[in-house]
């Protein structure tokens, strides 16, 4: 059974059947029942081929998925387990975040520390997670106009490996609370060089299947370039196209990042111009933008923008609740087929059961932005649920999923 911590999922006898073989003229009738969720009455023709000859109910409609169990196209079964995810975060704890955030007698590091340690109670077990924070926990990190060794200015030494957080309690759990507790403010701001080995010391050694995220949250323009370049002072911010170079970078390795810019990032200190820019396109680049629409002058920015929020301590939680329910995403693997049969990724169908019942046979899409029924990811064969329904499934806490094989999906082949 897996659990989403808060979000409350538990998805609970999960089972694959897999294509039998049989007789290429076999047919089965799923006779309409019940007025089902979403759908009306009506046939679907099966044969051993996988070819669905009748009319298709909609989503959660009312054919009965023990016609399509009993099948001549179905018969072997497995479990599958829900992917984990892989974050990193890249936490900013310079001096500029033990102001106090606006409208609140709260620093601003006091607000993020709390709201890190809601978020992190709340992934689930199978999430793995990794944390670094920057400059160096409250060290002044000093400037230099010749390049340094990435300690002079991030504390890689106090980096918290990327682990499974696995049950509540747990050693890694504890670890990464203990860690967001301990962090001090203080220094510049060496952003560039706190990602970069973020990524490459904390996410690309991370062999863990699944999603992977980085998570970068910070009040303010970098004041360092990479190799610890810079004064280390807000009013000598450093170019921050780098580090835009630097996400498009992970991101091509298969990484996604969000960008949580904090009270302070709105305004360059030393020109006054608006300094969210970046900020947003750093969003874009890691692919996390916060709307379609969004543009990088704002005042729609891509990224999450903290900057104008009335309460930046809800704003900051319903953010990374927003990035924890992305990342617990409803993921599915398929194993390999048994006996060295080809799997045909055409004939592939998704059942929930919901608490309460009834079972339903899930609509299949192309729509990587669908919002209901299921897709299959081209790029990893995964069984990815939209999201209305796998939100639907999470609030479910005896909700039930069951992947069958062998028979042609709802809605025709699709991979």
């Amino acid at each position: 059974m897996a659990k989403f911590g808060l979000f409350a999922v538990s998805l609970s006898a999960l089972a694959l059947a897999w294509a039998c073989g049989g007789s290429d003229n076999t047919s089965f009738v799923a006779t309409g029942g019940g007025p089902g969720q979403g759908g009306v009455g009506g046939n679907i023709n099966f044969d051993a081929s996988g070819g669905a000859v009748g009319g298709a109910s909609g989503a959660g409609g009312s054919t009965n998925p023990d016609d399509l169990r009993d099948a001549a196209c179905a018969g072997w079964s497995s479990e599958p387990e829900l992917l984990p995810a892989v974050l990193m975060l890249v936490v900013d704890v310079s001096g500029s975040m033990n102001s106090d955030a606006p409208g609140s007698n709260q620093s601003k590091w006091e607000i993020t520390r709390d709201a890190l340690i809601e978020a992190m109670d709340a992934l689930p077990p199978s999430t793995a997670v990794g944390i670094i924070f920057y400059p160096n926990l409250g060290n002044s990190t000093g400037q230099s106009t010749t390049p340094r060794p990435i300690t002079a200015c991030v504390a890689v030494d106090r980096m918290i490996l990327v682990d499974l957080l696995g049950p509540q309690g747990s050693a890694h759990r504890n670890a990464i609370t203990q860690g967001i507790r301990n962090a001090r403010t203080g220094g510049g701001t060496p952003t560039h060089d706190a990602y970069k080995y973020a990524v490459q010391n904390g996410m690309m050694p991370a062999n863990f299947p699944g999603g992977r995220y980085m998570l970068l949250i910070t009040d303010g323009q970098p004041t360092f370039l990479l190799e610890c370049l810079g004064t280390g002072q807000t009013q000598n911010p450093v170019d921050e196209q780098p580090i835009v170079a630097e996400v498009t970078a992970a991101h091509a390795q298969g990484i996604k990042t969000f960008i949580i810019g904090s009270p302070g990032s709105e305004q360059n200190v030393s020109t006054g111009a608006d300094a969210r820019p970046w900020l947003s396109q750093a969003a874009r680049a890691g692919e996390t933008m916060s709307s379609a629409n969004c543009v990088d002058t704002g005042p729609n920015f891509c990224h999450m923008d903290m900057t104008q929020a009335p309460n930046f301590s809800q704003a900051l939680r319903d953010g990374l609740a927003q990035i924890a329910g992305t990342v617990a995403s409803c993921d599915y693997a398929l194993p390999s087929a048994p006996n060295g049969q080809a799997l045909d990724l055409n004939k592939i169908n998704v059942i929930n059961t919901p608490s309460g019942g009834p079972a339903a046979i899930l609509p299949r899409t192309s729509d990587p932005n669908c919002t209901d029924g299921w897709r299959l990811d081209p790029a990893t064969n995964h069984v990815i649920l939209c999201k209305n329904t796998c939100e639907a499934v999470k609030s479910d806490t005896n909700s039930s999923l069951e992947v069958l094989y062998g028979c042609r999906s709802e809605g025709g082949p699709l991979s």
